[in-house]
């Protein structure tokens, strides 16, 4: 189901990792408790069989950089579940607006494993399997924490796009249920930010990239570490496949102990808007440069123009504007508010005659520093493609709109002392 379009724009960076929930699709708790020291018959636990499944992108915004599950297998039994941490409802009351602000709540639920892989069947994505190396003890511990957890009271938690999603939950229901400490053995880049992580997921994305991009702040640029880069599930998959456990004597093992291709990758995807973000912006700031060109030598004025560009800019500081009060931690601090500012929403009302008839232009001096500051910001911070060139676009306008009211008051005064001289040659001897 296609939301509008400002909540698939919020969708972009926020929802990467969901799948809406369905009611025949999420089983209780009953149904893996059987596997577990739950059921009345003893269970064999070199029977069972962990896995961590990593599932590939399809043609819809939110899975752009993927999926991580968690399988659980029992082959004497014939039991076979998969652990999803992704599920969410759009039906929750005020749901995009709890996702705005960082309050989304998301489930866990216990699947058929057979109705896990259709519903990625259906769709065209990957589904990679990592059989866990883990003893029989350690499969209890990991499968009676995965019981506790889907309970009603504890299979709901407060989604975090970076730090607590679908690929941290299984990550962290592993690794805190397993004596033996963990050992990366691959090489991960230290000085990469977030930003630059979701960027080499949604590269084919350009819309859903820019919008990523304008959402996230300051703080979506600062260096990860392993752990901040396994919210994604490659990443944990690449992580996973070359770590070992060791135990208290030293002793290794691998933590993974087979990798299955379950599906390949069939997506298709829907046809991109032909122009990118920064092609729009670049028509965009010619269109204004030779508007304003044209307005100044013909003695024109295009405040409509000017209106619609404003009102455009003051629409998107809104959202910024909102998003300070979200609780992600990579939203709150956004310089891109500075050019995108929400004052002008909120005094467009007396920007327009100001802008009609060119006097007492204040408020465009101070959204000109404004401009300028948002220019400076970026050493800090990575701004949206084409962003800087729809500030210059507006600087373009804004300096036009400034100089032209130096120049209608330096007109009107020459005006007035000819109006003076003509009356003082008009006076009687």
């Amino acid at each position: 189901m296609r939301k509008t379009l400002l909540f698939i724009f919020l969708l972009s960076v926020l929802a990467c990792f969901g799948q809406e929930q369905t009611a025949d699709s999420v089983k209780s708790v009953e149904n893996v408790e059987k596997a577990g020291d739950g059921g009345q018959q003893p269970v064999n636990y070199d029977s069972v069989h962990i896995s961590l499944l990593t599932c590939g992108a399809y043609d819809e915004v939110w899975t752009l950089y993927g999926h991580s599950a968690l399988r659980i297998e029992d082959r004497a039994s014939g039991q076979d579940w998969a652990v999803n941490y992704g599920l969410f409802d759009f039906q929750q009351p005020f749901f995009v607006l709890r996702f705005v602000f960082g309050k989304c709540d998301y489930l866990m639920g216990i699947v058929s494993f057979d109705y896990f892989m259709r519903e990625f069947s259906s769709r065209g994505a990957s589904v990679l399997q990592q059989e866990l190396n883990l003893t029989a003890e350690e499969k209890e511990a990991v499968l009676q924490a995965v019981v506790i957890n889907s309970l009603p009271q504890n299979c709901m938690y407060r989604y975090n796009f970076f730090y607590d999603n679908c690929a941290t939950r299984p990550r962290n229901i592993i690794l805190d249920n397993i004596p033996d400490r963990i050992i990366y053995n691959n090489v991960v880049d230290s000085t990469i930010s977030f930003r630059d992580l979701i960027h080499q997921h949604n590269a084919q994305k350009p819309w859903a990239r820019m919008g990523s991009d304008l959402l996230l702040g300051v703080n979506a640029d600062r260096q990860t570490t392993r752990a901040d880069q396994q919210f994604l599930p490659d990443n944990l998959m690449r992580d996973f496949a070359q770590a070992q456990f060791v135990d208290k004597d030293g002793n290794r093992r691998p933590v993974v102990v087979s990798t299955k291709w379950l599906l390949g990758d069939n997506a298709t995807y829907a046809q991109e808007f032909p122009l990118s973000p920064r092609e729009c912006a670049l028509l965009l700031l010619f269109v204004i440069v030779a508007a304003t060109v044209y307005e100044r030598m013909k003695g024109r004025n295009f405040w409509i123009m000017d209106a619609v560009l404003f009102g455009i800019c003051g629409i998107l500081g809104l959202v910024l504007f909102v998003m300070v009060f979200s609780e992600h931690p990579t939203v709150s601090l956004n310089l891109q508010i500075l050019g995108f500012n929400p004052l002008i929403a909120f005094f467009l009302w007396r920007l327009l005659p100001e802008l009609r008839r060119r006097k007492r232009p204040l408020f465009c001096k101070f959204y000109a520093l404004c401009l300028l500051l948002s220019v400076c910001g970026m050493t800090v911070q990575d701004y949206a493609e084409g962003y800087i060139l729809v500030v210059v676009a507006m600087l373009v306008r804004v300096l036009s709109i400034i100089g032209g009211v130096k120049e209608e008051l330096k007109g009107s005064g020459v005006k007035e002392e000819l109006r003076e001289l003509k009356e003082l040659k008009t006076l009687p001897a």
